[in-house]
């Protein structure tokens, strides 16, 4: 059987897709969905996945992101993948209807301001993150093992960096969750891990989360999505 261009295209992909994990960031493929995803098979199901949220059109620049323009020539060369997609031209057809909405709505905003005495201020401050930081740093929980569910696939959090024990603990992470980072401390008690390769085998650096209370979690667990880098804690 003769396979169309499409066809080729996704078998290519499939076969030819190393950093799934990259690419699934910059498609903001939510943690929970990616755990279903069964092991060897990622590159079909995030193809899969994409193609039942009709955005499969935004494959070839996000693989570009992260490298694969090889793979991004593969797909813009099938014409299916980059198509343009229904919904922008309904938004097209329905664009008088917008602007007529558009016209209401200025005009009952018009007359509340004419008839609404108003005691704030037009501009409030965006309020500052419970703990007193002035940055969150966004971060995922990562490489908490798994290998085909020998298991944790999480991280437990800890109200003090520097005790051991259940009485310590105060929740846990799945593997995949977003998180938002404060600050550091490079002297908490040393945790050890020797499940992955690719990073040091143990660690006193840990993270103090964003969330209510102290909430703290090994750096080793964490992969930062940005460049900068967390101040110390005070």
């Amino acid at each position: 059987m003769t396979l169309t261009p499409q066809q080729q295209a996704r078998n290519e992909f499939n076969k030819r897709l190393d950093d799934w994990q990259g690419l699934a960031d910059v498609l903001e493929i939510p943690g929970h969905q990616r755990r279903r995803f069964p092991r060897g098979e990622e590159p079909r199901e995030i193809w899969m996945w994409l193609d039942s949220q009709n955005r499969l059109g935004e494959l070839p620049d996000a693989l570009v992101a992260i490298g694969r323009t090889d793979l991004a020539d593969l797909l813009r060369a099938s014409a299916p993948v980059t198509a343009p997609a229904p919904r922008a031209r309904r938004r097209r057809r329905l664009w008088p209807v917008i602007a007529a909405g558009a016209a209401l709505v200025v005009a009952g905003g018009l007359v509340l301001v004419l008839t609404r005495p108003w005691n704030q201020p037009k501009d409030k401050a965006k309020p500052e993150p419970s703990s007193g930081s002035v940055a969150e740093i966004e971060a995922r929980i990562d490489k908490t093992w798994d290998v085909e569910t020998n298991k944790y696939v999480g991280v437990r959090s800890y109200a003090d960096p520097t005790e051991a024990g259940r009485g310590a603990q105060v929740g846990s992470y799945a593997q995949g969750d977003t998180i938002y980072v404060l600050c550091q401390n490079p002297a908490g008690r040393e945790v050890r891990d020797a499940k992955w390769s690719d990073r040091p085998e143990s660690t006193r650096l840990w993270y103090r989360l964003s969330a209510p209370g102290p909430v703290w979690v090994p750096s080793m667990y964490v992969r930062l999505l940005s460049q900068v880098v967390p101040p110390t804690c005070p």
